[in-house]
């Protein structure tokens, strides 16, 4: 049977490394659009298929503040409970796979977040 701490760790690190991703995603395909736009405006394409594209950057741009926001969140839970679990012993799992990425998650995402 698993330690309940660890596998919160597993969680809480899962969480923020997979709602990384969704933000780097999302700021690539801002980009992406942004170079798409610029293309279609420079090559004089329809004003509809402009729009469009702006369209979709629109929804792209509303994505960031909620992805970052949740992962925001994820950051101060797991940083939580890395903190709680400092507080005591953790000699039992300081060694394991889990607290190695939980740590380096936190110091990944520390930056973001300062």
């Amino acid at each position: 049977r698993m330690d309940p701490n660890i596998k919160t760790l597993r969680i809480k690190t899962g969480s923020c490394t997979r709602l990384l991703k969704d933000l780097q995603a999302y700021e690539r395909e801002e980009r992406e659009q942004r170079q798409a736009i610029q293309k279609l405006k420079e090559e004089g394409a329809a004003p509809h298929d402009i729009r469009r594209q702006e369209q979709v950057l629109g929804e792209t741009l509303q994505m960031l503040p909620d992805t970052r926001g949740r992962l925001e969140d994820a950051f101060i839970d797991l940083q939580g409970i890395v903190d709680e679990l400092s507080a005591g012993d953790i000699s039992s799992i300081s060694t394991t796979t889990e607290w190695t990425n939980a740590t380096a998650v936190l110091k990944q995402l520390a930056p973001l977040f300062d």
